[in-house]
């Protein structure tokens, strides 16, 4: 019996290499996943610990997934929900670029105040924006934010007063009054 040398090379394929490579892949994924979990976990955590220091008592919201981080850092900074919506358009093609770099700016101005609502500097944001090291130190500094030891800093709010304006017509009488008791 003469044996193909390409036959040699397809069953040393399938019993060998192709169960290898996919034990290899499963690994990989698995490993993606306690990673992203990890990731989850953590940052649910950390919103978590700055809610309860700016004293709220929706800190629950951080474990919603894909929504929730979003939702609670508007509630923190005091500003509006709704572009939380525009990651519902994510799955649109075409118009989830757009809203996608449109509800990024929400986000990072969403943080900006979050860091701020716990004493940390806003810019401490801008930091995510460096290639490659920008999500290591916005994790490192989420959990400074949430577990540090600076008090929550609200921010003043402008309170316009109304100037009074002294009644003129007291002083006048006062003063005609006065004018007529020396006569």
């Amino acid at each position: 019996m003469v044996i193909n040398e390409t036959t040699v090379s397809a069953e040393i394929l399938r019993q060998v290499l192709l169960p290898g490579l996919v034990s290899i892949a499963l690994w990989v994924i698995t490993l993606f996943l306690i990673f992203f979990l990890a990731i989850y976990i953590y940052t649910s955590l950390a919103y978590v610990s700055i809610a309860k220091k700016n004293k709220r008592t929706d800190g629950a919201l951080a474990w919603i997934p894909f929504f929730g981080k979003p939702l609670l850092s508007s509630k923190i900074a005091n500003m509006h929900w709704w572009p939380v919506l525009l990651l519902i358009t994510f799955f649109i093609p075409f118009l989830n670029f757009i809203t996608v770099l449109l509800f990024m700016v929400y986000w990072f101005i969403w943080n900006w105040k979050v860091f701020q609502s716990v004493g940390k500097p806003g810019a401490w944001i801008l930091l995510m924006l460096i290639p490659f090291a920008g999500a290591i130190i916005y994790f490192v500094l989420l959990g400074v934010a949430a577990w540090g030891e600076q008090e929550v800093v609200k921010s003043p709010e402008k309170v316009i007063k109304p100037k009074v304006a002294k009644p003129v017509v007291k002083t006048t009488v006062v003063k005609i009054a006065k004018v007529s008791r020396k006569k």
